[in-house]
């Protein structure tokens, strides 16, 4: 006949699913943040993997965080997840688990015709472990299983992306130069301009303590002046060791001589 478990163990067992269902939360926060690798990136073990057909497999913490965050850059262009009725399991040794949850999903994607608002359906399936660093994602897999397209197409979404925010004056970025923001609130943007277009991304380098404003533009990327790695600044992927998270990237325009951040 087997022991009954403790009042520690069934108290651990609880608190791992909390924590367990807690990744899932903010894993949809970051999707909804055009696949934010800070946010994304901790969320995993550093040898994990993730894949999604039609989309990418890809292997190692630093990967992952850098991958989703060019699908959200090149295919996923605005989304809001809802994670329903995350089922949790905790092995009977507390280190591993499984944790699968549903997705439903409205976001607007980029295809040959051009932008279409469309919605998901389907699930994920994922291990989990704990790590030094806590619960983490070793395994994720997601499981499309329908998608079709919105019409009428999402006017409530398309008025919030007219709400802009001011950065700076048009003429604070030389062509070829960088500049940076400080929006007061806690955000640092690095703002720049190439071939006539604005562009811009955090300002802090995701691999050590330095303002990408200090660097120099040099055919597409932004050279950071501490270790002299390197990232898109059109995608925020890492382009050169020693970086290797992306960092985030963001949508502006240049409007009336002012350079707007778009919500």
């Amino acid at each position: 006949m087997a022991m009954a478990a403790s009042l520690e163990q069934r108290l651990a067992v609880i608190e791992a699913r909390a924590e367990i269902t807690d990744l899932v939360a903010r894993y949809a926060l970051g999707a909804d943040r055009l696949n934010d690798p800070a946010i994304m990136g901790p969320l995993f073990a550093e040898d994990a993997t993730w894949s999604a057909e039609g989309f990418a497999a890809l292997k190692g913490r630093a990967a992952i965080a850098s991958g989703l965050a060019a699908i959200a850059a090149q295919k996923v262009l605005w989304s809001i997840h809802f994670m329903v009725a995350p089922l949790v399991t905790v092995a009977p040794d507390g280190a591993h688990g499984t944790c699968q949850w549903y997705l439903w999903e409205l976001c607007t994607m980029q295809t040959d015709d051009g932008p279409r608002d469309q919605w998901l359906g389907g699930w994920y399936d994922s291990t989990v472990a704990l790590t030094d660093e806590g619960w983490k994602f070793k395994d994720v897999t997601l499981d499309i299983r329908v998608q079709g397209q919105i019409a009428p197409d999402l006017a409530f979404k398309k008025v919030c992306h007219c709400v802009m925010e001011r950065l700076c004056a048009a003429t604070d970025v030389a062509e070829g130069e960088v500049f940076q923001v400080d929006l007061g609130d806690g955000r640092v943007l690095a703002v720049y301009r190439m071939d006539g277009e604005v562009f811009a991304t955090d300002d802090l380098c995701s691999h050590g303590d330095a303002s990408l404003a200090d660097g120099e533009i040099e055919d597409g990327k932004i050279i950071c002046p501490y270790h002299m790695g390197s990232f898109d600044i059109r995608t925020g992927e890492p382009m050169a060791a020693p970086c290797s998270i992306a960092i985030r990237t963001y949508k502006v325009v240049e409007q009336d001589g002012e350079i707007m951040l778009t919500a």
